[in-house]
C-alpha cells in the first residue's frame, strides 16, 4: 500500500511539475502569436521575411514579419533578436503597438511533443503485431 500511495504522489508531483512550468516556444512565430492572443489579437499566420543585410551579422538577428490577421488583413513588422535567438522583441505596425520583448526559444524537443511521438510508435507497434 505505502508503495503504491508513493508511486501516487511521485507521479502527481512530476506532472504538477509539468504543468506549472513556464512555456516553451521552438519557433518565432509560435512565440508571437502567444504574445497577441495575450493581447486579444487573432492571427491566421505568422511568416518571417528574411532580407539580405539580415544575414550579414552573424551575432545579432533580424527578420521582417508578414503576419494574416483572422480577418485576412495583413500587418508587416520587425523581429530583432541581440544574440542570435535570445533577447528578441518585435514591433508589429498594427494599433500604434510599441516593440515587445519574447520569451527565449526553447532548446532542443519539447516533452509533450516527445511523449506523443512515443505514444504514436507504440500504437504503430501494435497494430502491426494484430495484423
Amino acid at each position: 500500500m505505502k508503495k503504491r500511495y508513493w508511486l501516487m504522489v511521485s507521479i502527481a508531483a512530476i506532472a504538477g511539475g509539468l504543468w506549472l512550468q513556464p512555456p516553451r516556444y521552438h519557433s518565432f512565430g509560435d512565440a508571437i502569436e502567444a504574445d497577441l492572443r495575450q493581447q486579444g489579437i487573432a492571427v491566421r499566420n505568422i511568416e518571417l521575411v528574411h532580407s539580405w543585410p539580415d544575414t550579414v551579422n552573424s551575432i545579432s538577428y533580424g527578420a521582417n514579419l508578414r503576419m494574416t490577421l483572422i480577418s485576412g488583413r495583413v500587418v508587416w513588422g520587425r523581429l530583432e533578436c541581440q544574440q542570435q535567438q535570445r533577447n528578441c522583441t518585435y514591433q508589429l505596425n498594427i494599433n500604434a503597438m510599441a516593440r515587445r520583448p519574447l520569451l527565449d526559444l526553447a532548446e532542443g524537443k519539447n516533452i509533450f511533443d516527445m511523449i506523443l511521438q512515443l505514444i504514436a510508435q507504440k500504437i504503430t507497434q501494435f497494430a502491426e503485431k494484430t495484423y
